[in-house]
């Protein structure tokens, strides 16, 4: 009885340890593609390099 009680508790906590972390992870790739498509405007890398990185 108790033992359902904790796990209940347990994945709700993993869920918003996941949550922190994909957005957290979100935030990463997002700055990326930011400096991906600075450096494909200023003409740093070539259009195949970003289809690559992206």
């Amino acid at each position: 009885m108790d033992t359902g009680r904790s796990l209940g508790l347990l994945a709700r906590f993993l869920d918003t340890v996941e949550a922190c972390l994909d957005s957290g992870d979100a935030i990463r790739r997002r700055k990326l593609a930011n400096r991906i498509y600075r450096d494909l405007q200023n003409e740093r890398i070539s259009h195949e390099r970003a289809a690559l990185e992206l």
